[in-house]
Order: C-alpha cells, then structure tokens, then sequence
C-alpha cells in the first residue's frame, strides 16, 4: 500500500503521514499530518498540520496542506467513552436535544448513539467528510451553472430524526423489509426514526418545491464496530428534477427516460473523475432500489480492485406522483462519505 501510516481513524484518534499520488485527489499532496486530534469526540486542536481545501475551493479539487493553529472544541460534554453506553435513554437525560420524551417501551436508541447526533464531522473545516463534501458540492454546482445556470440546493444540517413513514414508506420500502426491523435501525418511537439515509428527506423536498438538492447528513444503522462499519456515518444525496426545457429533445416516454439516464450517468461519471483522477476507469452495474427505476451502481477501479462507489437511478414515478408533481422526470444518486474518504486518504479504521 502506498505511503506511510502512523495510526488513522475517521472517527477515533486521528495521526497520519501518507502520500496517494495515483489519485487527483492527493495529486498535489506530499505529506499531511492531523496529530492528536480525537476528530469524533471532538478534543482541542493544537498546531499542527490539517486538511485544507485551496483558497480558490470553486476553480480546484486538488488539497493542499498548511500548519494551522487550531483551538476548536465540540459542543458535546461527554467523555470519548460515552458511545460505548448502550442503556436506552430516559426521558430524565437532555439527549436528543431535550425535544422528545424517550421513556417509550418501543425506543432502542442507546446513550452512546444519542450523544454522537449533533457531532457532525461533515460540517467540520479540514475534516475528510467536509473535504470530500465540498469537492462533489462545488462540481455539481458547476455543471449544472454551465449547463442551465440553475445550481442546487445544498442542505447539510436537516434534523436525523425523522417520520418512519418519510425514511421508508415515502421511498416504497416494504413493511416486511429488513431495514425497518429494530435490529437494523434505531426508533425513538414508532413513528420516529433516527434516519437510515439521507433519503428520508427526498419526498418532503420535492413536496417543498425543491427541484435540485444534495442532502448531506450523518445516518444510523444498527451495524456490528468493525473496521470498515460503524452505527454512526455520513451520506450525501443528490436529486435532480428535470425542467421542461431541459426536456425539449424528447418526444416520448422512452425518450425521457433515456435522457434522463444519460445525463445522471454523464455526471457521475465527471464526479468520479474530479476524485479519482481524469483517467480513472469505470464501469456500470444494474442494479436494484425500490426508490428508482432503472437502478445503477458505478464501480472505480482503484488500487487494483473494483469499488462500488455509489448506487443511482432515475426517480420512481410513483414517488415523483406522490410529491405532487405528475410525470415529471428525475434522478437521483447516493454514496456513503466515509467509504470515499477511507479509500481516497488511505484510512485503514473506520
């Protein structure tokens, strides 16, 4: 493996000298140092050497590295320890922002898993997730200026806890299906959820009038701690609906669905690249997701192997008709930021 590891971890301890030249991403990198920062618990930061976009984030997505001196603090007062308790919160604990009564028989939603939402590493300057964030925000912002002079909407600060009904039925996901048993995800109630995806918040924004958005947000799952899974981690999700304009080529169902396709492919495809380097190779894979129709996956291959790095479609016509708007077409793509992040600066623990 290439370059040279101290000790690194997304969400631990975090020490690092390494090096990736194979990737645009690290391309002008030559060595980067985060030195005793605990980034998940939030520690203070002393001087050292910190992730940091260029001066100018819109005309690059290429990092540079400079000694900063950084005092930051986390807005959470419980110890490193803390996401270890796995005791069910009480309504006499002020978790979850004090908003909800969790003295509730059907909640499973650990101290520990409580105390981690509000953290949110993707908001966090120089942290790999708001690196990789801000580096995918700015090349769909500029696309689509350049194609249509219509940018997204980007919200990164929606509230996790959301309806059971917009997490999965809003997305036609089954009653029956594995994702909705309390063994997978965490509930405050039956009807509340701590978010799964940055998806649950798809319909209500296309409800709202938003017709072009990139979601980002930390997500939780009730997955076993291992080196590359962890109960707490960070989506980005992207919508694009399209306008009349934008449709003028078509003159058939057939004919939208195809432009539709082809334009999420060709821009997934610009985004992979602005990642993984102009050269990078890829390849599509069918794929199968109860909110879209037809589904993609994209794989990279990189170091050697191929990556799943996101799954894609074109948004199904039952959740477009549900959100008031007829037939109009769309789509829409997810990724996970860790699995990026893991892979593009060398980071062996989740």
């Amino acid at each position: 493996m290439m370059g040279r590891r101290i000790f690194i971890s997304l969400h631990h301890q975090f020490r690092i000298i390494a090096t990736n030249p194979t990737s645009k991403i690290h391309r002008d990198k030559k060595a980067f140092l985060n030195a005793g920062d605990r980034l998940h618990f939030g520690t203070k930061i002393g001087d050292n050497f910190a992730f940091a976009l260029p001066q100018s984030q819109s005309n690059s997505s290429s990092l540079s590295f400079s000694t900063t001196s950084d005092t930051r603090h986390s807005d959470i007062s419980e110890s490193a320890e803390s996401w270890k308790d796995d005791s069910i919160i009480n309504k006499n604990q002020s978790l979850l922002g004090g908003r909800y009564d969790s003295n509730i028989s059907s909640c499973n939603i650990p101290i520990g898993i409580a105390s981690r939402v509000g953290t949110n590493l993707h908001l966090r300057n120089h942290h790999p997730l708001n690196t990789i964030k801000i580096i995918i925000e700015n090349y769909w912002q500029d696309r689509q200026k350049k194609r249509h002079g219509l940018s997204f909407a980007t919200l990164d600060n929606l509230d996790p806890l959301v309806l059971t009904k917009e997490c999965f039925d809003s997305l036609l996901i089954p009653p029956d299906h594995i994702s909705r048993s309390k063994s997978d995800t965490y509930y405050l109630d039956d009807n509340t959820v701590l978010r799964t995806h940055t998806s649950a918040h798809q319909t209500k924004l296309l409800r709202d009038g938003f017709d072009r958005f990139l979601v980002t947000g930390d997500v939780y799952r009730r997955d076993e701690i291992d080196k590359s899974h962890y109960p707490v981690f960070h989506q980005m999700e992207g919508v694009k609906m399209f306008a009349d304009d934008e449709l003028s080529t078509a003159s058939k169902p057939s004919d939208l669905i195809a432009l539709v396709e082809s334009d999420l492919k060709e821009g997934l495809e610009g985004m992979a690249r602005q990642l993984f380097g102009q050269e990078a190779k890829m390849r599509w894979v069918d794929a199968y997701f109860p909110f879209t129709n037809p589904s993609f996956e994209l794989e990279v291959y990189f170091n050697g192997e191929w990556l799943e790095v996101l799954g894609c479609g074109v948004v199904h016509k039952d959740i477009v008709a549900a959100s008031g708007r007829g037939d109009q077409p769309g789509w829409a793509f997810g990724l996970g930021l860790e699995r990026l992040a893991m892979v593009l600066f060398d980071i062996p623990d989740i």
